[in-house]
C-alpha cells in the first residue's frame, strides 16, 4: 500500500486593506460566533473527549482518524468527496482551525504498481502527485466544492464585523505539501528527493524509524516520506502534525507580512489615532493567543515527536518568523507610542487653543453683565435679578467646560505615561 496525503491551503482574495485584520481579530475573540458559523457550513468538530494514541497496528491511517486521537488539536473537518477504483481509492477533506485558517486534504491510496520506490519517486516528479497521478479533474472538482463552502464561512464572518466579504478563494500549486507513507521499504535511495532544496545532514533519516533498518522516514521542506515504518501509531503522529503545521505555517505567514507591513506604514506616519491604535494592539493580542495555541499543542507532545516536531520547526523557520515577529513588536511599540503622544499633543494643542476662546468671551461677558448692571440699576430690582442669575449659570457652565477639558487632558497624560 502506498498512500498520499496531499496539503493544500486555501488562500483568500480580500476585498479592502482592513478586512483580514478584522477577521483575525473576530477569529481569535468570538469563538461561539466563528463555531456557529462554520459548523452551519456544514463542518463538525472533533470531540475533546476521544481517546489519544495507543499502539495498535491495526489502525487505518487516515486524516479523520488521525485527528480525533490527537491531543489539543480539535480543528473543524468535512469530507467533501470520496470515489474508489480497482486501482486508486480518493478521500478530500476541508480542514478549519479556530484563527480561520482552511486547508484542503487529499487522501489517496493506490494498489496498482509493481516497485513501491519506482512508483513514488515517479509519483512525487515536480512535487505534484495529484497531476502525475492523472487525479487533475477530481482535484479541480474538489476544490471547486471547498472554495464554495469557504467563501460561505468567510462571507458570514465578514457580514458579523460589519466589512466587505472576500472576493473569492484561490489555491497555489507551489503551496501543496505531500506526505507519502507507504508499508512496504524503498528499493531505492528517496533522500535524492530532498537533494535540490536540503543539505545531506538535513536528510538525514528520522529518529522516528527506530531500529528498523528498512525504513526511512523523513519529513522536509516541501514533501515527507514514511516507508517501511510499519508503525501505525507514529504515521498518524506524523499526518496530524503535519496538518497543525501547515495551518500554523500560513498564519504566521500572515503576521509576519502585517506587522512588516504595519512597521513600513508607522515610518512614513506623523500620527496615529485612537482605532488604529486599538486595531494594532489587538491584532497583538490574538498573536500572542495564536502562539499560546501553538506552544500547547506542541508541549502536549511526547519527548519523541516534540524533538521531530521542533526539527520541522526549524527546517521551516518558523521559530526565526516568531523572532522577527517579536522584533518588529518592540520596534512598533516604540514608533507608535511616539505617534500617539504626538497626537495627543496635537489635540491638548487644540483644547488650549478652545480654552483662550473661551477666557476672552469671559472677559466680555462678565463685562457686559456689569455694564448691563449699571444701566439696569435704575430699573427695577426684579430686572437686576434676572442678569445676576443668568450670570450664574453663565460661570457654572463655563467652571464645567473648564473642568471637562482639564479632566481630559490629564487622562491623556497619564495613558500616555
Amino acid at each position: 500500500m502506498v498512500k498520499f496525503f496531499v496539503m493544500a491551503p486555501i488562500f483568500i482574495d480580500y476585498n479592502g486593506d482592513l478586512v483580514e485584520e478584522n477577521l483575525v481579530v473576530f477569529s481569535s475573540g468570538n469563538k461561539k460566533t466563528v463555531e456557529t458559523i462554520v459548523t452551519g457550513a456544514g463542518l463538525k468538530k472533533f470531540s475533546s473527549e476521544v481517546f489519544h494514541y495507543h499502539a495498535n497496528q491495526q489502525e487505518v491511517l487516515n486524516i479523520a482518524n488521525a485527528l480525533a486521537q490527537e491531543r489539543n488539536l480539535y480543528p473543524y473537518y468535512l469530507e467533501i468527496s470520496h470515489k474508489s477504483t480497482a486501482e486508486i481509492s480518493t478521500v478530500a477533506s476541508l480542514i478549519v482551525d479556530d484563527n480561520l485558517k482552511f486547508l484542503v486534504a487529499f487522501e489517496i491510496e493506490c494498489t496498482g504498481y509493481t516497485d513501491a520506490g519506482e512508483f513514488i519517486y515517479e509519483s512525487l516528479k515536480n512535487r505534484s502527485p495529484i497531476e502525475n497521478l492523472g487525479l487533475s479533474g477530481w482535484c479541480d472538482e474538489v476544490l471547486a466544492k471547498a472554495k464554495t463552502v469557504v467563501l460561505d464561512i468567510m462571507g458570514q464572518c465578514a457580514k458579523s464585523i460589519g466589512v466587505s466579504a472576500p472576493l473569492g478563494a484561490s489555491f497555489v500549486l507551489d503551496s501543496f505539501y505531500p506526505l507519502v507513507i507507504s508499508d512496504e521499504a524503498a528499493q531505492i535511495d528517496m533522500s535524492e528527493l530532498f537533494s535540490n532544496e536540503e543539505s545531506s545532514a538535513e536528510q538525514s533519516h528520522s529518529t522516528l524509524g527506530g531500529d528498523n533498518k528498512e525504513a526511512f522516514v523523513r519529513i522536509g521542506w516541501n514533501y515527507g516520506l514514511s516507508l517501511g515504518l510499519n508503525d501505525a501509531t507514529a504515521n498518524l503522529k506524523i499526518i496530524s502534525f503535519l496538518l497543525f503545521l501547515q495551518s500554523y505555517y500560513y498564519q504566521m505567514r500572515f503576521f509576519k507580512l502585517y506587522f512588516l507591513n504595519k512597521l513600513e506604514d508607522l515610518i512614513v506616519q506623523k500620527e496615529i489615532s485612537k482605532t488604529e491604535s486599538e486595531t494594532f494592539a489587538r491584532l497583538k493580542l490574538s498573536y500572542h493567543k495564536f502562539t499560546l495555541h501553538f506552544m500547547n499543542y506542541k508541549t502536549g507532545l511526547n519527548p519523541k515527536y516534540y524533538s521531530e516536531f521542533e526539527k520541522v520547526e526549524l527546517l521551516w523557520h518558523l521559530k526565526d518568523d516568531m523572532k522577527i515577529i517579536d522584533r518588529a513588536f518592540e520596534i512598533q511599540n516604540e514608533r507608535a507610542d511616539k505617534l500617539y503622544q504626538a497626537t495627543v499633543e496635537k489635540d491638548n494643542d487644540t483644547q488650549n487653543l478652545a480654552l483662550k476662546l473661551i477666557t476672552v468671551l469671559q472677559i466680555f461677558g462678565i463685562y457686559s453683565i456689569y455694564y448691563d448692571g449699571l444701566q439696569l440699576s435704575k430699573e427695577p430690582i426684579s430686572y437686576f435679578k434676572g442678569a445676576t442669575l443668568l450670570a450664574v449659570i453663565l460661570s457654572v457652565v463655563i467652571v464645567a467646560l473648564l473642568w471637562k477639558n482639564g479632566f481630559k487632558a490629564v487622562f491623556a497624560n497619564k495613558k500616555r505615561d
